[in-house]
């Protein structure tokens, strides 16, 4: 013989069980500071997060080591990176500098770009720690006598390089 629940057993359980999970539990009483004894645990404070050791570098200006124009076509890593640039221009070159120190990498809210003439001139690639490259479509953009200059965005007025390098135009491969 086959026995049946109450079926408001079952209507009153569900609300039940949701309320329970709903609830938090007990929560701990919490002592005013000074009534506690000096050798009892106590919890620990959050700690503070540490910026990076070289952070002061990130707001210091950017000193250059070279640079130099390069053709996109002979250089394979440039080639792979440059490829829209290669398609879409009939002589794609690169301009690379090289920084004096090794820069570190800030994440997505900030990097550092190439300006050229005081202007910038694309999207730079760090292409390792003191290898900066921009690409450009032509060799128009380069005048007879360039300053190429790097900063970070977003604080270009504290980290924009204080000794421009000069670039010549005819500097660039023939």
């Amino acid at each position: 013989m086959w026995t049946t629940s109450s079926s408001r057993a079952k209507a009153l359980a569900l609300p039940a069980l949701l309320l329970l999970a709903a609830c938090p539990g007990p929560r701990p009483a919490t002592v005013p500071e000074g009534t506690l004894p000096p050798d009892a645990p106590r919890e620990a404070a959050p700690a503070a997060v540490q910026p990076p050791q070289d952070t002061a570098r990130r707001f210091e200006p950017v000193e250059l080591r070279s640079v130099r124009v390069l053709r996109v076509a002979s250089d394979t890593m440039l080639a792979r990176l440059g490829r829209v640039y290669l398609d879409s221009s009939r002589e794609a070159l690169a301009l690379e500098v090289m920084t004096a120190v090794p820069l570190a990498h800030w994440g997505p809210d900030s990097s550092p770009e190439i300006y050229l003439n005081g202007a910038r001139i694309g999207d730079t690639w760090m292409v390792g720690a003191s290898r900066l490259v921009v690409f450009l479509r032509d060799r128009r953009v380069i005048r007879p006598t360039n300053l190429v200059a790097v900063a970070w965005i977003g604080n270009e007025p504290q980290t924009m390089s204080r000794r421009p390098l000069t670039l010549r135009e005819d500097e660039l491969p023939r």
